[in-house]
């Protein structure tokens, strides 16, 4: 199996840009990794990673996406005092989505653009009569690319709280939404149900945007998925995804987007659910530096030291590529 690793949002500047160190001397590692506050030259780097992001020929709207909800939260959490980290958020949202789009409207194919996952998976399909064939990573993310969709709801938001996004990008955002979550691309009686990670981390993201777009076409028929994919977890106790390394870490940290973005999280019931599956599937810490649960796991990074990983846990290479420590965060948050 090939293994993906993360890449931290303030490595990819550093690596892709030939920013290898702070213009006004050395900076610590452990900054240079997670953090843009002390970064010199953010507007260059900004408008490089637009760049980048706009212009590589394919573009991954699952995974490449975790890294920038960690920054997300990391600039929410220590009280939105990074402008820095919000630059470099805005610079990426709109290089992958704005600019994306755009480049495939002017050749015709914005209306096959599209930002969560897809029924269109299998064999190639083609756009209406037009003949144009939908590209993986280009046009949108197939099954798989709704994993980043709940982190791109997020960042949109914030962008909004801090004023950053036009009215233009603003009704130009609420389009392609609609646009993705119309019928041409999720047909629900070909969508994947059940409580892994493809259904329950794709799922997030529509929740996500069904509550902050409340009046937008089809919203009636996305809150009915949305409750079915739920009661595949709460009612038939499908929960054997834990077990498989490493999506088991994206079906826990769906399951937290559904519950947060829905209220699910405040039922009792449901809360007690929640605590009960972290309780038993993240915070068990066994032998060998294993965390996970007794049958699959998440290898911590013995290159850190626990203090490293409590005083830090937006640094997803602790975990490989998993999404196990998304979770164990949030849990950890909701339930201290």
């Amino acid at each position: 199996m090939t293994k993906f690793t993360p890449i931290c949002p303030l490595m990819l500047v550093a690596t892709l840009f030939g920013f290898s160190e702070h213009p006004l001397g050395a900076v610590p590692q452990q900054p240079m990794l997670d953090s843009y506050e002390q970064f010199g030259n953010i507007d260059q780097a900004a408008e490089i990673l637009r760049k980048q992001t706009a212009e590589a020929k394919t573009h991954s709207f699952s995974r490449d996406w975790f890294d920038w909800e960690f920054l997300l939260r990391r600039y929410v959490d220590e009280g939105r005092r990074d402008e820095n980290a919000l630059k470099m958020l805005a610079a990426y949202f709109r290089g992958a989505i704005f600019d994306r789009y755009r480049t495939l409207e002017s050749q015709g194919e914005g209306e096959m653009f599209y930002i969560f996952n897809t029924s269109m998976d299998g064999e190639p399909k083609s756009w209406g009569s037009s003949g144009k064939v939908f590209l993986h990573d280009v046009h949108g993310g197939g099954g798989h690319g709704g994993w980043g969709s709940h982190a791109r709801m997020l960042i949109y938001e914030e962008l909004i709280k801090q004023g950053i996004l036009s009215k233009e990008e603003q009704v130009l955002f609420r389009k392609i939404v609609v646009q993705s979550l119309s019928e041409d691309f999720l047909d629900f009686n070909c969508l994947e149900r059940g409580a892994n990670n493809r259904p329950y981390k794709n799922t997030g993201g529509i929740a996500a945007a069904v509550r902050i777009f409340p009046h937008m076409p089809r919203v009636k028929e996305l809150k009915a998925w949305i409750e079915r994919q739920w009661r595949e977890l709460v009612e038939h106790g499908d929960i054997f995804e834990v077990n498989h390394f490493p999506y088991g870490g994206l079906h826990l940290s769906g399951m937290f987007d559904i519950a947060s973005e829905t209220g699910k999280i405040k039922e009792p019931a449901n809360r007690k659910l929640i605590y009960t599956m972290a309780r038993r599937y993240v915070l068990l810490n066994h032998g060998m530096g294993v965390r996970g649960n007794p049958n699959a796991a998440a290898q911590a990074n013995v290159n850190f030291t626990t203090k490293e990983m409590f005083d830090n846990p937006w640094h997803s290479p602790y975990y490989g590529d998993t999404l196990v420590p998304d979770f164990w965060y949030r849990a950890a948050q909701e339930f201290r």
